[in-house]
Protein backbone atom coordinates (compact mmCIF):
# COMPACT_ATOMS: atom_id res chain seq x y z
CA UNK A 1 0.00 0.00 0.00
CA UNK A 2 1.49 3.33 -1.10
CA UNK A 3 0.63 6.36 1.00
CA UNK A 4 0.92 9.84 -0.40
CA UNK A 5 2.66 11.77 2.35
CA UNK A 6 1.44 15.13 1.09
CA UNK A 7 -2.18 14.15 1.67
CA UNK A 8 -1.41 12.91 5.16
CA UNK A 9 0.46 16.13 6.03
CA UNK A 10 -2.39 18.25 4.61
CA UNK A 11 -4.91 16.35 6.75
CA UNK A 12 -2.78 16.86 9.85
CA UNK A 13 -2.47 20.59 9.17
CA UNK A 14 -6.23 20.88 8.55
CA UNK A 15 -6.95 19.21 11.90
CA UNK A 16 -4.46 21.45 13.69
CA UNK A 17 -5.86 24.56 12.00
CA UNK A 18 -9.41 23.53 12.95
CA UNK A 19 -8.42 23.01 16.59
CA UNK A 20 -6.69 26.40 16.71
CA UNK A 21 -9.76 28.11 15.25
CA UNK A 22 -12.09 26.40 17.73
CA UNK A 23 -9.78 27.25 20.64
CA UNK A 24 -9.51 30.88 19.52
CA UNK A 25 -13.30 31.21 19.19
CA UNK A 26 -13.76 29.82 22.71
CA UNK A 27 -11.30 32.34 24.13
CA UNK A 28 -12.92 35.22 22.23
CA UNK A 29 -16.37 34.20 23.50
CA UNK A 30 -14.97 34.07 27.03
CA UNK A 31 -13.60 37.62 26.74
CA UNK A 32 -16.81 39.62 26.63
CA UNK A 33 -16.04 42.07 29.37
CA UNK A 34 -13.09 44.34 30.00
CA UNK A 35 -12.35 42.64 33.32
CA UNK A 36 -11.77 39.29 31.60
CA UNK A 37 -9.57 41.08 29.06
CA UNK A 38 -7.54 42.63 31.87
CA UNK A 39 -7.07 39.20 33.43
CA UNK A 40 -5.76 37.83 30.12
CA UNK A 41 -3.39 40.79 29.77
CA UNK A 42 -2.09 40.26 33.32
CA UNK A 43 -1.61 36.54 32.70
CA UNK A 44 0.30 37.20 29.49
CA UNK A 45 2.49 39.80 31.24
CA UNK A 46 3.26 37.26 33.97
CA UNK A 47 4.11 34.64 31.35
CA UNK A 48 6.49 37.03 29.59
CA UNK A 49 8.07 37.94 32.92
CA UNK A 50 8.50 34.26 33.83
CA UNK A 51 10.20 33.55 30.49
CA UNK A 52 12.60 36.46 31.06
CA UNK A 53 13.39 35.35 34.63
CA UNK A 54 13.96 31.77 33.46
CA UNK A 55 16.31 33.01 30.74
CA UNK A 56 18.22 35.10 33.29
CA UNK A 57 18.46 32.17 35.71
CA UNK A 58 19.89 29.98 32.94
CA UNK A 59 22.74 32.44 32.52
CA UNK A 60 21.38 34.92 29.95
CA UNK A 61 22.99 33.07 27.06
CA UNK A 62 22.35 34.28 23.52
CA UNK A 63 22.08 30.82 21.94
CA UNK A 64 20.48 27.72 23.44
CA UNK A 65 22.94 25.03 24.44
CA UNK A 66 22.29 21.35 24.98
CA UNK A 67 25.82 20.41 26.06
CA UNK A 68 28.48 22.21 28.06
CA UNK A 69 32.23 21.63 28.30
CA UNK A 70 33.32 20.62 31.80
CA UNK A 71 36.98 20.59 32.85
CA UNK A 72 37.71 17.42 34.87
CA UNK A 73 41.45 17.91 35.06
CA UNK A 74 43.05 16.50 38.20
CA UNK A 75 46.28 17.62 39.86
CA UNK A 76 48.13 14.76 38.18
CA UNK A 77 46.79 15.81 34.79
CA UNK A 78 47.99 19.37 35.47
CA UNK A 79 51.48 18.15 36.36
CA UNK A 80 51.61 16.04 33.18
CA UNK A 81 50.17 18.89 31.09
CA UNK A 82 47.07 16.94 30.01
CA UNK A 83 43.65 18.52 29.68
CA UNK A 84 40.66 16.37 30.58
CA UNK A 85 37.59 18.16 29.20
CA UNK A 86 34.28 16.35 28.85
CA UNK A 87 31.04 17.39 27.15
CA UNK A 88 28.11 16.97 29.55
CA UNK A 89 24.43 16.98 28.56
CA UNK A 90 22.84 20.06 30.10
CA UNK A 91 20.11 22.32 28.73
CA UNK A 92 20.77 26.04 28.94
CA UNK A 93 17.95 28.23 27.67
CA UNK A 94 19.10 30.87 25.22
CA UNK A 95 17.67 34.15 24.04
CA UNK A 96 16.61 32.58 20.73
CA UNK A 97 14.00 30.27 22.30
CA UNK A 98 13.08 32.87 24.92
CA UNK A 99 12.41 35.51 22.27
CA UNK A 100 10.30 33.04 20.30
CA UNK A 101 8.20 32.19 23.37
CA UNK A 102 7.75 35.88 24.19
CA UNK A 103 6.75 36.66 20.60
CA UNK A 104 4.14 33.88 20.61
CA UNK A 105 2.69 35.10 23.94
CA UNK A 106 2.51 38.72 22.76
CA UNK A 107 1.06 37.79 19.37
CA UNK A 108 -1.62 35.65 21.01
CA UNK A 109 -2.48 38.43 23.46
CA UNK A 110 -2.75 41.05 20.72
CA UNK A 111 -4.92 38.71 18.65
CA UNK A 112 -7.27 38.09 21.56
CA UNK A 113 -7.44 41.82 22.33
CA UNK A 114 -8.16 42.73 18.71
CA UNK A 115 -10.89 40.16 18.16
CA UNK A 116 -12.54 40.80 21.50
CA UNK A 117 -12.72 44.55 20.79
CA UNK A 118 -14.21 43.97 17.32
CA UNK A 119 -16.68 41.50 18.82
CA UNK A 120 -17.76 44.06 21.46
CA UNK A 121 -18.24 46.73 18.78
CA UNK A 122 -20.53 44.41 16.80
CA UNK A 123 -22.75 43.59 19.79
Amino acid sequence: MIVDHRNVIELIFKKIRFKIVVFTKRIINMVKTKSNLKIINIISALLVLSVIVTWLLHGAEIFTKTKILVDKTTELDKMLGVKNEVWVDKFILGFDYSALAIAIIILTTFTINYYSKTKRKES
